[in-house]
């Protein structure tokens, strides 16, 4: 770098003269003629002859003075060339620092376009500031949501654009990560009731100094919803297994109700009016079964029991309840399809739903009002359905109507939410709104309100409609003649009361009893009376082993012998315990005793 920017066209130009001076006069050029000396001027200019000057020897000693002449010349036009070429490469270098430089400042201004564009396509306000807590840099979704334009806030402090979003009381996360050097984080409300989490991280130089902060908005609001509709599916959950305890418990009981009550009404000794309190006694243990499926229904651990139904028959079955539920002061009609309305439902869980919704409906009713239940076919989707749009195909419709301005002022609002108890229900009548649609939901279906002027109120329950060729409605084969047995069942059991009503009503058929109250006691049993026993009845949740093992081991000592299982868990809680029932008969508690003799006749007569 020194030989390029050293000045050699000075110093040549100054010492050129002087090497040529110091060539004429500074070598040993006089000769002596006679008469007179030889000047240097003779010389030079050609009035005296070459061969004239001096002897050889004279000129062989002026020979090296003309080499290191001729050598500093040549130096001297070698540096020229030199500082000419310099020149030339120093001008190449300057053009190629140029151009790179150009190049990196395009590809800066191509990376920093790239990376606004990041920062303004995300949902959260970014803002960048300095030490001083004083904006630099936002992105478009921050100038969306404060409401300012870039050139505006640049420069202003990230305090007072906080303090204009959330109000008083927020804690500047800039400020607290300035004094620790950590990244904080700040949660505050705005006026328009959205929850903002800042955070802000600090960015430092090489000797840790801040040199920026980067803060980072966002809006939680829907966040914190979902924890808080997460935390309401967990207390359902909570709920539902604890429910799922309780109501096997009381299906047990409600057997040794129903069953006892049964027993009693055959006695002869009963009168006709204890008769009657027997029978109220059975309907009543038989609604409260309904409510434990109900329960069940709700916390989406009852597994429905699907049969053909006749839509209208489901409606007349549940008729004497809405009219007794509604009193006398109001009028229900019915007004059913004239042809059967085929739907795979379970016909109690469907009255549960029109129990309920009267029950919610009754508040807004008054005195001479109706209570108009419908059935009719659909063939979806069709204008004006609200609420079915997702639905298509052919639909049973069952309708509920109350008079027009008779609007239900509560709880509807929970048929909308994902999760029915946030938000308004808490009331007895939301509830059931929220177990209606639980149950429809689970038979496949839909329900919707529409209200308005001069139409009523409308609930309508879309069931898919059943139009397979030879579809049979399920009935309850309860009127052909009772025939007993001689054989001998084995009655596996933990639930006294529940045990000792099927021993009475076996023994009652003429049957024969072996009882056990756990898999143990049933395996020491069945190995003395074995050869004896026809079939097993076992509940399959009992102490030791459960029923489903206990019934597979015992056919390893009697491969022939029947097996019958019962339970007052849905199956779907079985399922969880680990015991396979895919492939076996289950008969839910409670059980009308009626069905459980011809349950019990069908499998001893059944060939294996």
């Amino acid at each position: 770098m020194f030989l390029k920017s050293f000045p050699w066209r000075v110093v040549l130009i100054v010492t050129m003269p002087l090497l040529l001076f110091s060539l004429l006069i500074g070598v040993p050029v006089s000769k002596v003629e006679a008469g007179g000396v030889v000047t240097a001027a003779q010389f030079t200019s050609g009035t005296v002859r070459a061969s004239e000057y001096g002897t050889l020897a004279e000129r062989q000693a002026l020979l090296p003075s003309l080499v290191l002449i001729l050598l500093l010349i040549v130096l001297a036009m070698g540096l020229l060339l030199y500082q000419h070429r310099a020149r030339v490469f120093s001008r190449r270098e300057i053009a190629d620092a140029e151009k790179k430089s150009q190049e990196a400042l395009e590809l800066y201004r191509c990376l920093q376009s790239e990376y606004d564009a990041v920062l303004d396509t995300v949902s959260d306000l970014v803002l960048f500031l300095n030490p001083e807590q004083k904006i630099t840099w936002i992105n478009l979704q921050a100038e969306s949501v404060l409401g300012t334009e870039y050139a505006t806030i640049i420069g202003r402090s990230c305090h007072e654009i906080w303090h204009t979003l959330i109000g008083d009381g927020f804690l500047c996360p800039a400020r607290k990560c300035l004094l620790s050097g950590t990244p904080e984080r700040s949660i505050g409300w705005t006026r328009e009731k959205k929850q903002f989490e800042i955070r802000a991280v600090p960015v430092k130089d090489s000797c840790g100094t801040i040199v920026r902060i980067i803060e980072i908005g966002r809006d939680i609001t829907a966040q914190r919803c979902l924890e808080q509709q997460l935390r309401q599916l967990q207390k359902i959950e909570s709920i539902g297994w604890l429910t799922t305890g309780i109501v096997h418990d009381f299906n047990n009981i409600l057997t040794g109700i129903i069953g006892f009550a049964y027993l009693l009404q055959k006695k002869d000794t009963v009168d006709d009016q204890s008769r009657n309190y027997l029978a109220n006694i059975s309907t009543a243990a038989e609604r409260a079964e309904i409510l434990t499926r109900t329960f069940l229904a709700f916390t989406r651990s009852q597994s429905v029991s699907i049969v053909a139904e006749d839509l209208n028959e489901i409606v007349r079955g549940a008729e004497g309840l809405l009219d007794s539920l509604l009193g006398e002061d109001i009028e229900l009609r019915l007004r059913l399809s004239a042809s059967e309305i085929p739907v795979l439902a379970d016909s109690r869980l469907l009255g549960q739903v029109l129990l309920n919704i009267a029950v919610h409906c009754r508040a807004a009713l008054r005195a001479g009002n109706s209570f108009v239940v419908s059935t009719s076919t659909w063939l979806l989707p069709v204008e004006n359905s609200a609420g079915v749009d997702d639905l298509s195909g052919d639909f049973a419709c069952l309708q509920i109507e109350i008079p027009t301005g008779i609007v239900p002022t509560r709880g509807w609002e929970v048929l909308e939410q994902v999760f029915p108890l946030v938000g308004s229900c808490g009331e007895g009548e939301d509830l059931g709104l929220a177990v209606a649609r639980g149950i429809v939901e689970q038979h496949g279906g839909s329900i919707t309100l529409t209200n308005g002027a001069g139409s009523g109120t409308v609930f309508s329950i879309f069931l898919p409609l059943q139009r397979e060729a030879g579809l049979k409605f399920w009935k309850a084969d309860t009127a052909s003649a009772l025939s007993g047995g001689n054989e001998t069942i084995l009655i596996v059991e933990d639930d006294q009361w529940a045990r000792s009503f099927l021993r009475e009503l076996f023994e009652g058929a003429g049957y024969g009893i072996v009882e056990a109250g756990d898999s143990a006691s049933a395996m020491e049993k069945f190995r003395l009376h074995g050869a004896a026993i026809s079939l097993v009845l076992s509940d399959l949740v009992i102490p030791h082993m459960n029923g489903r093992d206990l019934c597979l081991e015992l056919a390893n000592i009697r491969p022939d012998v029947k097996v019958l299982y019962m339970s007052g868990y849905p199956v779907d809680v079985i399922r969880e315990r680990g015991i396979r029932v895919d492939d076996c008969t289950v008969l839910p508690k409670p059980f009308n005793p009626v069905e459980l003799l011809h349950a019990v006749r069908s499998v001893l007569q059944s060939t294996r």
